[in-house]
């Protein structure tokens, strides 16, 4: 069996069901071990996040000035 696809994932869905899961775990059981799990995931999504405007801005900006200069 070959789990290798070409799919589209809605990576918007994935991400809020999960972190909705563990902030759902953490409110029923008032374990801080969830909140702390949703947290660390949420940071690390926002980072991603911001990686990739950045990427985007820099991207724009080098295919309309031709170059960057970084003082």
């Amino acid at each position: 069996m070959s789990l290798a696809r070409n799919v589209e994932v809605q990576l918007f869905e994935i991400t809020i069901r999960v972190l909705g899961g563990l902030l759902s775990i953490y409110h029923l059981t008032e374990d801080k071990g969830f909140l702390g799990v949703a947290v660390s995931r949420f940071d690390l999504i926002v980072q991603h996040i911001i990686l990739l405007i950045v990427d985007d801005v820099g991207e724009t900006l080098h295919l309309k000035f031709g170059h960057l200069l970084f003082l």
